[in-house]
């Protein structure tokens, strides 16, 4: 069992109390000892290597399923947003130049919540959006909440509110991002595609 990493299972258990003292780096006069501090640095700290890693291999397996049925660049994660993305076109198009992506699809996990978001992304804002879900239903829905322009393809849960301990699976996880990507067909992907072109948003 490849482990999905004690620290960041750790940040999301103890979400109120990592963000207070690690993120917001608030002061507290509950929490003073200095080996306390110490503790939830280290663990904050390992706990953005281990998003990193998880992220890096859910863009290897995202870039994989792509491949099958259109093209993707090489797969960029951000550290500070904790997401990973590649711009993806069809088959027969030539690449984008400039990274000037008409669509791209990626892999986050927001801070507020223990999951893994299959995404997409089209040019056109609320109009690329909305063909986004129209062309990739019933499985593309709205994450307004967490990001005005991406379409959730997969709400992954990274593990059980009732976990006990800190060990999870990550291979399961990294099966479901890649299940995730699969369900698009290349002439979904392609009559999606062609329709923002179309538009020349």
């Amino acid at each position: 069992m490849t482990l999905l990493g004690k620290s960041l299972v750790f940040q999301f258990k103890y979400q109120p109390e990592m963000n207070r003292l690690y993120w917001k780096k608030s002061k507290s006069d509950e929490v003073n000892d200095p080996e306390i501090l110490r503790m939830v640095h280290r663990v904050g700290d390992q706990c953005r290597e281990e998003v990193s890693e998880f992220l890096m291999h859910c863009g290897a397996r995202l870039s994989e399923q792509f491949d099958k049925v259109a093209k993707a660049s090489m797969p960029q994660v951000d550290d500070k947003k904790w997401t990973v993305s590649c711009g993806v076109w069809p088959k027969h198009k030539n690449k984008p130049p400039n990274q000037n992506w008409k669509m791209k699809a990626g892999v986050a996990i927001p801070r507020t919540k223990a999951e893994a978001i299959a995404w997409l992304w089209s040019v056109g804002e609320q109009q690329g959006k909305e063909k986004l879900i129209q062309h990739f239903a019933p499985h593309a829905t709205d994450v307004a909440d967490l990001h005005s322009e991406w379409v959730a393809i997969a709400r992954i849960p990274l593990f059980p509110t009732n976990l006990d301990g800190f060990d999870v699976d990550r291979e399961p996880l990294l099966d479901q991002v890649q299940q995730a990507f699969s369900q698009i067909t290349q002439s979904q992907f392609e009559s999606a595609y062609d329709w923002i072109l179309a538009r020349k948003f």
